[in-house]
């Protein structure tokens, strides 16, 4: 389980999505940006002239609350989505090695199977060769033989594809043979679902709908009056008419 949690690649993505949600969330407030103007050359004469502006536009505080509000909703879904996929990544470890172990407990009956029909068919082809017992019962050692073998292959080949798709999803180059004492699986409920009384998947369901809701009222009360703090400056050198007659 850990080498499935540390290697699987939607795993290690979702962990990066919490980061990511985590990091802008400290980018809250996020402010407009800051708008420069500055201009220079000849407006009254021949002396050279100069303007310079600076403005700086802000929401109503109940806008960066509702942004860190989304922000924070985000992270919440980001960890319950991370929170889904590792408890279906633990089922399916836990599930796909008890199918193994219930397959070596099938190979070894049915192997102990071949090895005592194998026997019995050595003792009626002496008994038919001896004239003791008609070909009846050769036959039908022989059918119930060749039954458990080819069963056996089919179990054998499945343990191999099983074995194949535990390694994909284990996410690691060592081979590992599951072996157990028991194939019987003794439910422990999972660390991170103690004392959490939803479900996983409601809960994801949960923070997508207040995300969405939390999504909308910012978008709302960005439609609300925004107002700007600025500052401008400007020279205009040389001789000015102050009136029309001199």
């Amino acid at each position: 389980i850990d080498s499935a949690l540390h290697n699987n690649i939607n795993f290690i993505a979702n962990n990066l999505e919490i980061d990511y949600a985590k990091k802008m969330q400290k980018t809250n407030p996020n402010f407009d940006k800051t708008f420069i103007d500055f201009g220079f050359g000849q407006i009254n004469g021949f002396q050279n002239d100069n303007r310079f502006g600076a403005s700086q536009t802000f929401h109503f505080p109940t806008v960066y609350k509702k942004q860190a509000s989304v922000n924070a909703s985000a992270v919440q879904l980001a960890e319950a989505n991370n929170l889904v996929d590792k408890e279906e990544l633990i089922y399916r470890v836990k599930q796909q090695y008890y199918s193994l172990l219930v397959l070596n407990e099938q190979i070894l009956l049915l192997e102990s199977a071949d090895s005592i029909y194998a026997s019995f068919y050595k003792q009626s082809k002496s008994r038919v060769d001896a004239g003791l017992s008609d070909a009846l019962e050769l036959s039908t050692v022989e059918n119930q033989l060749m039954q458990i073998r080819q069963q056996l292959s089919i179990v054998r080949e499945t343990k191999k594809g099983l074995l194949a798709k535990f390694q994909r999803t284990i996410q690691t180059t060592l081979h590992y043979k599951p072996i157990g004492d028991s194939i019987i699986y003794k439910f422990n409920f999972s660390p991170s679902l103690v004392g959490n009384t939803v479900s996983p998947k409601l809960l994801v369901l949960q923070s997508e709908e207040s995300l969405l809701k939390k999504s909308t009222a910012l978008e709302k009360s960005l439609l609300a009056p925004s107002f700007s703090v600025g500052y401008s400056s400007m020279t205009v050198k040389g001789w000015q008419t102050l009136s029309l007659t001199e």
